[in-house]
C-alpha cells in the first residue's frame, strides 16, 4: 500500500488507518496493551481483508519504530500519528488553498 495513514489514542483504545488499494479504505480498530480488537474496514468484503492485514503490519512496524525512535513522547501523551510521505506530499501539492504547513 503506497500510502497511509495511521494513529492510535491508548487512552481511548482508539485506532484508525487509512490504507489505498485501488482506492482510501478507512479502518477502524481497539488497541489495548498491545493487543488489537474488533477491526472494520469501509471495503465491501465481510470477512478480514487484505486491508486489515496491511494496516496490521503498518501498525507493527510503526510500533517498532516508535519504540525505537519515540518512546518517551508516546509515553507521555498515550497518542501517535503517522502519515507517509507520499500522502503528506500529495495532501500538501493537491491542495487548493493557499498557505504553509510546517513539519517539526
Amino acid at each position: 500500500m503506497k500510502h497511509f495513514y495511521l494513529c492510535v489514542d491508548r487512552i481511548s483504545g482508539s485506532g484508525v488507518a487509512i490504507v489505498e488499494g485501488s482506492e482510501p479504505y478507512e479502518l477502524s480498530f481497539f488497541f489495548d496493551d498491545g493487543e488489537i480488537s474488533s477491526i472494520t474496514c469501509n471495503c465491501f468484503c465481510s470477512y478480514h481483508c487484505k486491508h486489515e492485514f496491511a494496516m496490521l503490519l503498518q501498525l507493527r512496524e510503526t510500533l517498532r519504530m516508535i519504540e525505537e525512535l519515540y518512546d518517551d513522547e508516546f509515553e507521555a501523551t498515550n497518542y501517535f500519528a503517522a502519515i507517509s510521505k507520499s500522502a503528506l506530499l500529495t495532501y500538501a501539492t493537491d491542495r487548493k488553498e493557499k498557505g504553509s504547513i510546517v513539519l517539526e
